[in-house]
């Protein structure tokens, strides 16, 4: 997922006369850590989940579900190895809670800690600057209150922190980036019978990454968060008391506009 947020859809500049350059205009959004579902089983279903039933990890991926968990409260720890065959030691951590406050309200919060592992900084004569350890991280708090016996409604308050450089040099101006940004998101679920077993259709729907710009620089211009949306449905089976059977299918749309194409001199031949 990184390698295609980082890559983006490549798209050909038109030619200007007298010169031909080609550009690429696609979309990079900052933090697309954000993007990475920390949840187990969300993750071996093609981040497929906004729909599927609520679990401790639910506020990661739809605030809203929380409003049908059964238990009064409940803590959450995962831990993900990143891309462990490139690099051995970027890693993703998760701590989420969530507290039900009565039959209707829960709230929560979660820490998610992206660490790109330990780096050598060299200056441009390739003397060692020292070593570093680039991190992101994104601190939510989560309410979520359900409006009937099967709608529920939830959002998320988001401080996001990304530190990627050491600031090295006395001349340095680079900083860590900050911003903030919200969840909105909403759960539909409703018992029924299908092919002749008890089970239960789902839809949700999450906008997430809602918020302000960030920069790693005072001179720097800023660049997006990857807002996304992310709509889905699920049905599960129950085949018995202690197996159920779930078919799960999302669709996401980055919420980010593309670069637009550049000629030569930096005049915009395409977009805005």
């Amino acid at each position: 997922m990184l390698l295609l947020l980082f890559t983006g859809n490549k798209v050909l500049a038109q030619q200007t006369s007298g010169s031909s350059t080609s550009q690429t205009n696609g979309v990079y959004p900052y933090v697309p850590f954000l993007l990475i579902t920390p949840d187990a089983r969300a993750g071996a279903m093609g981040e497929a989940g906004v729909a599927v039933a609520p679990d401790g990890n639910a506020m990661s991926i739809n605030p809203a579900k929380l409003a049908f968990l059964e238990r009064p409260y409940g803590v959450s720890l995962s831990y993900s190895p990143w891309l462990k065959n490139l690099v051995p030691d970027i890693n993703l951590a998760y701590l989420s809670g969530f507290y039900q406050v009565d039959d209707r309200t829960v709230v929560g919060a979660s820490l998610r800690y992206f660490s790109l592992g330990d780096i050598a900084f060299t200056d441009e004569n390739g003397i060692t600057q020292g070593n570093f350890n680039p991190n992101e991280l994104a601190f939510d708090a989560t309410y979520s209150r359900k409006f009937g016996e099967n709608f529920s409604l939830g959002t998320a308050a988001r401080f996001i922190r990304s530190n990627l450089t050491p600031g090295l040099g006395s001349g340095s101006q680079q900083k860590a980036g900050t911003a903030v940004a919200v969840d909105v998101s909403a759960y539909f679920r409703k018992p029924t019978v299908l092919f002749g077993k008890d089970a239960i259709l789902a839809a949700g729907l999450n906008l997430s990454n809602i918020g302000t710009k960030m920069s790693f620089a005072e001179t720097q211009s800023k660049g997006f968060l990857p807002a996304n949306m992310k709509l889905g449905g699920a049905t599960t089976f129950i085949i018995d008391d202690y197996n159920q059977f779930t078919f799960a299918l999302d669709f996401n749309k980055l919420m980010v506009p593309t670069e637009p194409v550049r000629d030569a001199n930096g005049e915009i031949i395409a977009g805005k």
